[in-house]
């Protein structure tokens, strides 16, 4: 099992990232089954549990409606800031 693996089944990603961003309705359903923002939240979350000096994000409130996209960009926000690191984020959407 992969650090990554390891980390998404903890308590504490699951309070910060997983419950945040609506994903426990996820877990037992197939990719291929989701919509284009249960996709982004699903690849957000991929994301946020790897460590990283840097976080590339391009686009992370596509496919989302507005209480998703305030969700999501607290989750970035309390991940990024807690570890340290650095988070380049590229999105048309100015409200973000």
């Amino acid at each position: 099992m992969t650090i990554a693996a390891e980390r998404f089944g903890t308590d504490h990603f699951r309070g910060e990232v997983v419950s945040p961003l609506s994903l426990e309705k996820l877990m037992d359903r197939e990719l291929e089954e989701l919509s284009g923002g249960e996709l982004q939240r699903v690849a957000i979350a991929a994301c946020l549990v790897r460590d990283a000096d840097l976080y590339l994000l391009d686009e992370p409130s596509a496919y989302m409606d507005v209480e998703e996209r305030f969700a999501m960009t607290k989750v970035i926000r309390r991940i990024v800031e807690n570890r340290g690191k650095t988070a380049f984020i590229v999105d048309h959407d100015i409200v973000v």
